[in-house]
């Protein structure tokens, strides 16, 4: 004997539904397709990233929000900065300062770096924020950290206000930090520090904080206790940042041009080129000069180098120095300069070639280079890149050149877009780039390409994070999985998207016919 509820008896006993029945289940068809449409278009999470990793937090795991993403070859430490009152060195005072921080993600622990030998945090004759000259670097087994700030307490005999560079030895026991110009006899400062990524070599800017002459390149050897100067003619420390390959031996830095022939006149700012630096020999050359070897005529932002610094990454225009049949002129760009080989391609771009189609108030920027020029990050807000029908705010990317993916690095594990953007893009508007405005730099990747830091405003970007409510910029880790061979390109981001748009269709054609069904 059968269950009165089971089988064809009880199917047998269900009538034709009514209207109402038949109308909710074309919504619930409408309502499940919309669904299915969100995550076709934008919301198919990507293979080839990893989870993405909060940075700005305490050793307890507590959220802090920071600025500056700086990660080290290997991806296991990232220095920030922050003054939010959860870290360390921002309790019982009246209004938090910034204080540079290193996270280790082996041992999730956050260090206070930016202290002196007794222990306290650094102090200001001021309420200070990040300046350009603001920057730091830590080598690849955290042992060196050398940042740059206005600290009046951190060594004995600074008092006066003025950006210096310190550098802090955590292998010594107990650490120590000391003036990174210390044995340079007659300088009157260390500004845009930077470390080799075995912290060998120690390399900074040297003499007047402006654009004048008399600015020059310190060399420190770390474990060698060297010390010696570079003179570059017409280096100045205005724009950008100076910026060392992974092996120490070369450096991008800008130089005055404006003795040379052809340079720019009509324009202060261009006068300043990126060159460059031997830091071996010496020598020096134009980084991204004219086909005819002149200077260029357009301005530059953020450069980046590969391990062995044969490759750049430039931000700039279109212009002398390169041109693209699809941009127009001062259209901003990233470009990538093989310097062995005297040629210059497009770096920030679409698989498929297509360069960033920018408006108004739009533009491309901040790249960061792998160690063997495989892997290009930069970040953009034009309207034909991933992520931008529904976010229009600038965005982390990166492109694996050598399998020609791109992948939406700020967006959320499910594959949306970070709703805030990424703080990333060293311009944007309708000027050209002169440098990264104050709390907007640049992403970062580690050497061999495995990770990428960056940070961003997005309030949708972690696991832990409450959607719409705004805590400030926080800095991210994100792995890269077809960096390292784990889970190579593939197809499944697209297919995804596109099965769920199918589907999609599908539902709103049963929704429709449900629908006229019910109207008879």
């Amino acid at each position: 004997m059968r269950s009165p509820m089971g089988g064809r008896d009880a199917l047998a006993g269900v009538g034709r539904p009514g209207p109402k029945t038949v109308r909710a289940r074309a919504r619930s068809c409408i309502a499940v397709g919309l669904l299915f449409a969100w995550s076709g278009l934008f919301a198919s999470a990507d293979p080839n990233l990893g989870v993405i990793e909060r940075i700005t937090r305490n050793s307890a795991g507590e959220r802090a929000y920071g600025d500056q993403a700086i990660i080290s070859a290997n991806g296991r430490f990232v220095l920030f900065v922050s003054n939010d009152d959860v870290l360390e060195g921002q309790q019982g005072i009246q209004f938090p300062q910034v204080q540079w921080y290193l996270r280790d993600r082996q041992l999730g622990t956050t260090e206070l770096i930016s202290r002196n030998a007794a222990g306290e945090p650094a102090r200001y004759d001021r309420v200070p924020w990040l300046t350009l000259d603001d920057v730091g670097d830590v080598s690849d087994d955290g042992r060196f950290v050398v940042f740059s700030s206005f600290a009046v307490n951190l060594v004995p005999g600074t008092t006066l206000r003025q950006t210096r560079s310190f550098i802090v030895d955590r292998g010594q026991t107990p650490r120590t930090i000391r003036l990174i110009q210390e044995g340079f006899a007659g300088d009157t400062g260390g500004i845009q520090p930077s470390l080799d990524d075995r912290g060998d070599r120690a390399v900074f800017l040297t003499g007047p904080a402006n654009a004048g002459g008399g600015i020059r390149i310190a060399i420190q050897e770390l474990r060698k206790g060297t010390r010696r100067i570079i003179e570059v003619p017409g280096l100045t420390a205005l724009s950008a940042r100076a910026t060392i390959s992974a092996n120490g031996r070369w450096l991008a830095a800008p130089v005055d041009v404006a003795g040379s022939p052809g340079a720019c006149t009509a324009d202060f700012i261009c006068r300043f080129q990126p060159a460059i630096v031997d830091l071996d020999s010496g020598q020096w050359s134009l980084l991204l000069p004219r086909p005819d070897g002149r200077p260029s005529n357009k301005v530059w932002g953020t450069v980046a180098l590969s391990a062995d610094g044969r490759i750049a990454a430039i931000s700039t225009l279109t212009g002398t120095a390169y041109s693209h049949p699809l941009l127009p002129e001062n259209h901003p760009v990233v470009l990538l300069r093989f310097i062995d080989e005297g040629r210059t391609e497009l770096g920030a771009r679409l698989p498929s070639g297509m360069p960033p189609i920018c408006g108004a108030f739009q533009g491309v920027g901040s790249p960061a280079i792998s160690g063997d020029g495989r892997f290009l990050a930069f970040a953009t807000n034009c309207g034909n890149f991933p992520g931008q029908v529904a976010s229009s705010q600038p965005q982390a990317y990166v492109l694996d050149r050598a399998r020609n993916v791109l992948a939406l690095v700020s967006s959320s594990s499910l594959g949306v877009p970070g709703d805030f953007g990424a703080s990333l893009v060293d311009y944007i508007g309708p000027f050209p780039p002169v440098s990264d405005p104050i709390l907007s730099l640049s992403p970062n990747l580690s050497t061999d390409g495995r990770f990428i830091a960056f940070h961003s405003r997005s309030t949708n970007l972690a696991d832990d994070a409450v959607p719409g409510i705004f805590t400030g910029n926080h800095t991210y880790v994100r792995e890269l999985r077809f960096a390292n061979g784990s889970s190579g390109p593939s197809e499944i981001p697209a297919l995804s998207r596109w099965s769920s748009l199918a589907l999609a269709a599908l539902l709103a054609l049963a929704a429709l016919v449900i629908g006229t069904r019910a109207r008879r």
